[in-house]
């Protein structure tokens, strides 16, 4: 009878677990399913140098303990033009919290995306990959892509194709994000992402 009654209170306190801890976990991949993302397993971000605008070198590892948004992008990709005004929304929104935008341009000339940046009126930093390496090393295939890494360095999840992100699900997931209540996922070296 005993064994009977832990068994059904091992039975609830699973349940109970469950629905408690799963909940949460579907509201944050709700989330990122609404804003067209996908979670990845929590591998090592590969870490980069590359110029900025003022040829000032800038590093991933600079951020961190900021969540990162990476976004790779092309001035003469109209999407990803399409999506600035609302990345530089959330920068002016969320950087005082501890989001870095980093936009990382494709093989492009420091003047011409310096003058895109001016037109559009764009704050954040704008990074030059001359030779593609940065994109090859994050495994680009389309652009926009970008991927939201966390404080700690790894990658939480990736979107390839424009997005608005001051859509609600969109600022709701970058504030969910910053307050840490998404779980870090466990890195599995078999996914994508590791070096």
């Amino acid at each position: 009878m005993r064994r009977k009654r832990a068994c059904h209170l091992a039975t609830i306190i699973v349940t109970l677990g469950w629905l408690l801890f799963g909940k949460a976990a579907t509201a944050g991949e709700h989330l990122l399913q609404a804003i067209g993302m996908a979670k990845l397993p929590g591998n090592p971000a590969p870490d980069f140098t590359l110029p900025d605008l003022t040829g000032q070198q800038v590093s991933l590892h600079d951020s961190r303990g900021k969540l990162v948004f990476l976004n790779f992008w092309a001035t003469w990709c109209i999407p990803c033009r399409e999506e600035m005004p609302a990345m530089e929304r959330l920068h002016q929104t969320f950087q005082a919290q501890g989001l870095a935008i980093l936009a990382v341009d494709l093989k492009e000339t420091p003047d011409k995306v310096k003058a895109f940046f001016e037109q559009h009126q764009l704050s954040f930093p704008a990074l030059l990959d001359g030779s593609g390496a940065v994109f090859r090393d994050y495994q680009v295939m389309g652009l926009p892509t970008t991927y939201l890494i966390s404080r700690e360095g790894t990658l939480l999840a990736r979107g390839v194709g424009g997005r608005d992100w001051t859509r609600a699900e969109g600022k709701d997931l970058i504030r969910g994000l910053l307050a840490g209540e998404s779980a870090q996922p466990k890195a599995d070296p078999n996914i994508g992402g590791g070096n």
